[in-house]
């Protein structure tokens, strides 16, 4: 994945605001250490930005 790609979460992931479902969109926002970890942007079902493991996503269907 590359930054500002549309990914999906594939499983729920729980930031410090709250839970954001399976199937939430969002958007890459940073990679660490060569896509072993995600920082994704979601706008829906709230604001948050999450550390994500690059098994809870998926690119984002159009």
């Amino acid at each position: 994945m590359e930054e500002l790609t549309r990914v999906e979460l594939s499983k729920p992931v729980e930031p410090e605001d709250g839970v954001l479902p399976a199937g939430s969109v969002g958007t890459v926002v940073g990679i660490y250490r060569g896509g072993a970890a995600y920082e994704v942007e979601f706008a829906k079902p709230f604001h948050a930005v999450a550390t994500v493991m690059p098994d809870a996503i998926r690119h984002a269907r159009a």
